[in-house]
């Protein structure tokens, strides 16, 4: 290369490789050293460290090809002098990269940045590097595996304690300075050939511990007296015991193994002290108390063929074991709330007895974090009924069957060995949200029998043209244009409400039930039908800024909105329809704006009256049934038989009961799972088996999983009538928490106090854990892409202005502020028709 560093005023140079420089004039021979036939030559007529060799073995790592790099160096003067040239000739000869710096900010700026495999720092005079320089580049990059190498003078190597002093600073050896250009490259070829080629094998084995740490296989390596080195990530997922309570500690121990099975323990030492393999089986203790009994294979290690230094055990870990979450980063960058889904996986044995994991192809995925038990027993039954004979396959399948019908799922939300989740879940806002949503629920009860429905065999009945509304309708030129879009995803129900003066419910009530033929179906005329409206209503309290009668007529038509589609129309029959709306008009009826817990907190008679179990839903459906009762005028059931109006009373009850948050997760659980199960769907392209949809059982969980998705819709609206929903409900909130506060009672929501609450926090926090995994599962079975992307669209509304209200800076266009300040400020519309009142007996639309 013939590149020389320029000294003090040029603090910094780097040299690249060039064409090959001519050998020396004089001949140098080879120095044999002959060790177990292998054979190390100290140099060559032609130089060159960029390819080391791999004849006698030093290109590999055991079984792994260690890939050559060329050498690159760094080298560290205090000054430019004769001995500093001469190491730098020496590089250029020997074909290294290296560079030259002469201050200690240059310094860390090439080990940063250039990563080289041989650090040289003049230590000839320490007033002109001082401290432990070693260590602090090793400090500011611990990934660079470099040699450190001590320049030092001849008398320096003469005083004692001179080799300590050198290691304490972090040194691998030392170079005496020389004015022999021939003798540097010899110590160079030495040092690369040697150490940094040790120290690039070394570097070569992060390769092999990820592999090891990212292994489905539980890996744990002791000491030849079993005391545990290295145990692998699946390790501690599987177990739940972190590394610190296994690393340093007997592995036998640990697992209690010759406490639970002696015999067992002893053929395992026996085998291995012998020196041969063991192939068996290994009790696992886990952190909860339970034993694992997993095929273990074990393996003594020797290094010098003698003696054993070291044992590997590895245990095949089936997929239902590992509790391990997925990458949340994505959510976290891309505000993509399709990356919260979980993938699932089934344990598959393959012909030989060995285990495979597979991802399992579903129709949804469950939610992020939070899992039932019984999900992991279906995951286990549908992984053994995989390799099973035909009639235990047919058993395990009534198995299942059994467990999909009755009210097993309960949600835990603390989960160990999922950090990721528990970290989310410690998180105050996260924590309040999910408590007070999930708080108070009741015991699981038996599922109710569903009966069969009453359509006939060619299919779903004749649907009549849709009439003429009454004259309610009629008198509103707005109201009969605003309606004409009721379909419309994007309809604008809070126009319907201030060009009705808050009555939305019966206008666009009386418009989908005479669109869905409602009357006809439940033989009533539609003057009591209009009368039912009136009275439901009458009964919602307009007081409440969020769960009033606009909120109800958000339900009923967002309920429309799914009916229209394709395979709901495939599956649901007329009265199907009828209590799915039915049930979307009552199911918040006398709503007293505070929620169950803080009805039982309060020792409300509500509460005392259902015993403090779905307190606000079993009102709402008895309130129902009461005021429909209350008068013939209004009572649309009154000309149904026993068998159908049972069947819409228990459908209605079960559908209004499901809208309890802290059943959500039951709900979507047992939704997922039934319609998860390879005979429904064989892989994601294959379309649903419509015949298995339309079982009793099945229609039931997808009611409640359509009144569920549209009652808390609101996430999934244009953005307007998104922020809108969400200052409403947050308002709700506030007035609660303050009332607590005032009457000292416990505040169930802390999060939703006036002066420190951050609406788009909660919401984010609603829709990660609530929103996305029910609508995901929701969309895989109707199909509603279109909806799911306002979702995404309004999730990253909700991050970009909590990023904003963090830093303080101000809000985007069309925050929350600008919308609550603009909620009021519409123009005025014109009046509407009054809505015809009936004249009830008295004490008919009484409230308990």
């Amino acid at each position: 290369m013939g590149c020389t560093a320029s000294g003090p005023a040029d603090p910094a140079r780097r040299h690249s490789s060039g064409p090959a420089v001519k050998p020396p004039a004089v001949t140098f021979a080879e120095e044999k050293m002959t060790s177990a036939g292998n054979r190390m030559t100290l140099w060559s007529s032609k130089p060159s460290l960029s390819r080391p060799s791999s004849a006698d073995g030093r290109g590999r790592v055991g079984q792994m090809v260690v890939r050559p790099h060329p050498v690159r160096v760094l080298l560290w003067f205090s000054r430019s002098d004769s001995r500093s040239k001469i190491l730098c000739r020496a590089c250029t000869r020997l074909q290294l990269n290296y560079d030259a710096v002469y201050s200690h900010e240059k310094a860390l700026d090439v080990y940063n940045t250039a990563s080289p495999q041989l650090v040289i720092i003049d230590q000839r005079n320490s007033k002109h590097v001082p401290g432990a320089p070693a260590l602090q580049l090793r400090t500011c990059n611990p990934n660079c595996y470099a040699v450190m190498v001590a320049l030092v003078s001849k008398s320096f190597i003469a005083k004692d304690g001179a080799a300590t002093s050198i290691l304490q600073k972090g040194f691998n050896r030392w170079l005496v300075e020389s004015t022999n250009e021939l003798q540097c490259m010899n110590e160079l070829q030495l040092l690369a050939k040697s150490d940094v080629e040790l120290q690039s094998r070394l570097h070569a084995t992060d390769a092999l511990f990820v592999a090891l740490n990212e292994s489905r296989d539980i890996v744990e390596i002791t000491d030849h007296e079993y005391n545990v080195l290295y145990v692998n990530r699946t390790c501690v997922d599987a177990l739940g015991l972190s590394r610190d309570e296994m690393v340093g500690h007997n592995l036998l121990k640990v697992h209690q193994l010759e406490v639970t099975r002696p015999e067992q323990a002893e053929q395992i030492v026996t085998q291995l002290a012998k020196g041969r393999e063991y192939d068996g089986h290994f009790m696992c203790r886990r952190r909860n108390g339970d034993n694992l009994l997993l095929p273990c294979r074990a393996f003594p290690v020797s290094a010098n063929s003698r003696s054993v230094d070291h044992h590997v055990f590895v245990k095949e870990c089936p997929a239902f074991v590992l509790d391990r979450p997925p990458p949340i980063s994505r959510i976290r960058t891309r505000a993509s709330v399709r990356s919260l889904r979980k993938p699932s996986f089934d344990l598959r044995t393959t012909s030989n007895g060995s285990h495979v994991v597979v991802r399992r192809a579903s129709l949804a995925k469950a939610p992020t974090g939070i899992e039932a038990p019984i999900t992991k027993v279906i995951g286990i039954i549908l992984s053994a009924q995989q390799a099973a004979p035909m009639y235990v396959a047919q058993a395990l399948e009534k198995g299942l069957e059994i467990l999909k019908s009755t009210e097993l799922y309960s949600p835990q939300l603390n989960v160990p060995g999922r950090d990721s989740v528990v970290a989310k879940l410690q998180d105050p806002v996260t924590n309040d949200l999910l408590g007070a949503l999930l708080s108070h629920g009741p015991s699981p009860s038996s599922e109710s029998t569903v009966a069969r429905r009453l359509s006939d065999g060619a299919g779903r009945m004749h649907r009549h043209s849709r009439p003429s509304l009454p004259n309610i309708q009629t008198n509103s030129t707005a109201i009969c244009s605003l309606l004409e879009r009721d379909m419309n995803w994007n309809f604008d129900i809070f126009q319907l409400e201030r060009i009705t003066n808050k009555r939305p419910l019966i206008w666009m009530g009386m418009d989908v039930f005479l669109k869905f033929d409602v009357p006809s179906t439940l033989g009533v005329d539609i003057g009591t039908v209009e009368n039912w409206l009136n009275l439901i209503e009458a009964n919602y309290h307009s007081q409440n800024s969020y769960h009033n009668s606009t909120h109800a007529c958000d339900v009923l038509q967002c309920t429309a909105y799914f009916l229209e589609r394709e395979r709901l129309k495939s599956v649901f029959d007329p009265v199907d329809e009828a209590i799915c709306l039915i049930a979307s008009a009552v199911h918040d009826v006398d709503h007293p704006g505070k929620n169950s817990p803080f009805l039982c907190n309060s020792r409300n008679e509500l509460a005392m009256l259902y015993n403090d179990l779905s307190v606000l839903e079993s009102h709402h459906a008895a309130f129902a049934y009461k005021l429909t009762h209350s008068d013939e005028r209004v009572n649309i059931f009154k000309n149904l038989d026993e068998a159908l109006y049972k069947r819409t009373r228990q459908s209605i009850i079960d559908m209004v009961l499901a809208t309890e948050m802290n059943k959500h997760y039951e709900h979507l659980s047992k939704f997922v799972n039934v319609f998860s199960a390879p005979s429904v769907a064989e892989d994601e392209s294959t379309e649903l088996d419509m015949t298995r949809l339309c079982t009793p059982d099945n229609i039931v969980l997808i009611k409640r999983m359509l009144i569920k998705c549209a009652d808390v819709s609101n996430p999934l609206r244009p953005r307007d009538m998104c922020v809108e929903w969400a200052n409403r409900i947050a308002e709700e909130y506030f007035s609660q928490t303050d009332l607590e506060k005032e009457k000292n009672l416990p505040v169930v929501m802390p999060i939703f106090d006036r002066a420190t609450c951050s609406i788009p926090k909660s919401q984010k926090g609603f829709v990660e854990f609530f929103i996305n995994s029910m609508f995901e599962a929701w969309d895989s079975l109707i199909d509603i892409p279109e909806l799911i992307d306002l979702l995404e669209e309004n999730y990253q509304y909700w991050c970009d202005l909590e990023l904003a209200e963090s830093r303080g800076e101000p809000l985007p266009p069309g925050d929350i502020a600008e919308e609550e300040s603009g909620a009021d400020s519409s123009p005025a519309e014109e009046d509407p028709a009054p809505v015809p009142r009936l004249e009830l007996p008295a004490g008919a639309d009484s409230r308990p």
